[in-house]
Order: C-alpha cells, then structure tokens, then sequence
C-alpha cells in the first residue's frame, strides 16, 4: 500500500512536505488531493513546487487543478493536468496556473507512477510550498 507522511528532511523551503510513495520496488501511481474554499468568480494563482525520487526512468509527475472541487476522483474528466519534467529525478520543479473559480470549492492535485515494473525501490514524490493567492 502507498505511504502517505509528512517530510522533514526533504524540503524546498519551510519545515515540511507532503510526501506519498512506495518503499519497496512494486508499481505505483497513485497521489494526493487538497481542497480549499475559494470565491467563485475570483482569478487565482496556483504556485507549487514538486519532487520525486525513483530508480525506474519512465517515472512522472503531474499537478493539477480541479475548479468543481471535486475530491473523489484523480482521473476526473474535470481535472486539468500538467506533466512536469525538470532536469532528472531529485530536482525541485515549479507548477504554476491561473485559473478563476466557477464554485465555492477548488481541488488540488498531485500524482506520480511509473509504466513498468520497477527493478528497485523506493519510488516517493513530494510536493511543498502550495499557495493559492486571488489575482
């Protein structure tokens, strides 16, 4: 089963990040959701940075934002992704969006996995320093 924790000792900036994954070398995609009261009508900038370490290189990382709020499905049609790659595994890389609220409620989300059987463990991805602020 994935691991979901809070990390101290791999942070962009602050105390901590969320950190979700696997320790052992079986396949995972999976992530994390969080949502927030927002005024609908209102412009937002969505800020973030995210992490993941993984042996495996067909390893991604998507963020993404959903304006019905919605939390029960990370595949939703509602959602709006982006893939992000940066310069290998263990590198912080930036996520940002504006977007305006259409209900009361925005979702954020953040997921990893990888296409193939990993040869080794662990696979974790992070994600640190999230701000939504009006425009």
């Amino acid at each position: 089963m994935p691991e979901f924790s809070q990390e101290t000792s791999v942070v962009f900036e602050g105390g901590s990040s969320q950190r979700w994954g696997r320790p052992d070398k079986f396949k995972f995609h999976g992530g994390i959701c969080q949502q927030l009261d927002v005024s609908p009508g209102q412009s937002y900038h969505i800020s973030a940075w995210l992490r993941f370490t993984s042996t495996e290189p067909s390893t991604w990382i998507e963020f993404g934002y959903d304006l019905t709020g919605q939390t029960s499905d990370g595949e939703g049609g509602t959602i709006t992704y982006t893939k992000l790659e940066g310069n290998g595994q263990n590198v912080w890389i930036h996520y940002e969006a504006d977007v305006t609220a259409t209900g009361s409620t925005m979702s954020l989300f953040t997921k990893m996995g990888h296409w193939t059987q990993p040869k080794n463990g662990p696979i974790w991805g992070y994600v640190d320093s999230v701000t939504v602020t009006e425009n």
